[in-house]
């Protein structure tokens, strides 16, 4: 959670893949997103010791809610309902289509990494189900950045989408991106500007309030 929050804060929350980790999804969300939001990471079904994985997308959706609820519950006007960012990996995306058309909380910002539905029209109705107005699609993979674009334009226009390739290791290792996280990610054969004042996952997923002027603390 932030620390001295006297305002409302976004949300963001955190769905890691199969055999993933909630809590490197934790940590991942507050990198990328830095320390102005609350930043969420819903637990899957157990799939190893400390791995986990997501079988049933009503399960999701309802986890997905549920810890948005407690968060709410637990700190009282300190969340703000209207900003709330999905950022899911592998998996998390995949299912993101079947998710998202449950009925829950309304998502108005949506980054997916590394896992896009197959069918684009229904994550089109998903996005619009669930009161989404922006998205972004991400892909580390040169070769399937034509597919990303193919779901940015099938969204379009009822949803502000777009697709990135922000380099070989993705926006979680990016070397990049660890050099000097102020900078916008790079392709490998030459910089492509995708924005200034920090990542594009942050410019699109956040760009009303995850972004605090005034800088501040994250509470593990």
């Amino acid at each position: 959670m932030p620390i001295g929050s006297r305002t409302k804060r976004p949300i963001v929350i955190a769905l890691h893949g199969a055999a993933g980790d909630p809590r490197g999804m934790c940590l991942a969300g507050r990198w990328l997103f830095g320390t102005w939001p609350f930043v969420l990471c819903p637990q899957g079904e157990r799939l190893g010791d400390r791995t986990f994985y997501w079988g049933d997308p009503k399960k999701m959706r309802a986890a997905i809610d549920r810890i948005v609820l407690l968060a709410e519950a637990k700190y009282p006007g300190r969340i703000d309902p209207e900003s709330i960012v999905w950022l899911s990996h592998s998996q998390a995306g995949i299912l993101g289509a079947q998710t998202l058309a449950v009925p829950g909380i309304q998502i108005r910002r949506a980054v997916f990494f590394e896992g896009l539905p197959e069918d684009a029209a229904s994550l089109r109705t998903a996005l619009e189900r669930a009161g989404t107005e922006r998205a972004l699609f991400i892909t580390q993979h040169p070769g399937g950045l034509r597919r990303y674009e193919a779901a940015a334009a099938a969204v379009r226009p009822k949803v502000a989408a777009r697709a990135v390739f922000p380099g070989p290791y993705g926006p979680f290792t990016g070397r990049e991106l660890r050099e000097d996280p102020s900078r916008t990610s790079v392709a490998p054969r030459g910089r492509r500007e995708l924005g200034s004042g920090g990542t594009a996952i942050v410019r699109v997923g956040c760009s009303l309030a995850c972004h605090n002027p005034r800088g501040g603390a994250m509470d593990d």
